[in-house]
């Protein structure tokens, strides 16, 4: 899941490098331009903490669910990882 805060940020950080020298001295640089695009590439692909620990909780809280309705489903073939007990 892509973080909206993190593309914005980065989309601000970028028009705010991409501007700057052009507000000063009224003109730009190659280098000024790819420097506020790999910044733009960053924040787009980037993921806050929130977003991860959101993830990651779902993905917990899934797997709890399906071992606590494979062991009431059958209680004595399956442990505590949901795996099933080899006769």
């Amino acid at each position: 899941m892509k973080s909206w805060k993190t593309s914005l940020s980065g989309l601000i950080s970028a028009l705010v490098i991409a501007l700057y020298p052009v507000i000063k001295t009224g003109s730009f640089t190659a280098e000024t331009v790819l420097v506020a695009a790999g910044v733009a590439v960053v924040g787009f692909f980037a993921k806050d903490s929130t977003a991860y620990t959101a993830d990651k909780d779902k993905a917990i809280e899934d797997q709890a669910k399906t071992i606590a309705y494979k062991q009431a489903d059958h209680p004595a073939q399956v442990d505590n990882y949901g795996q099933a007990i080899a006769k």
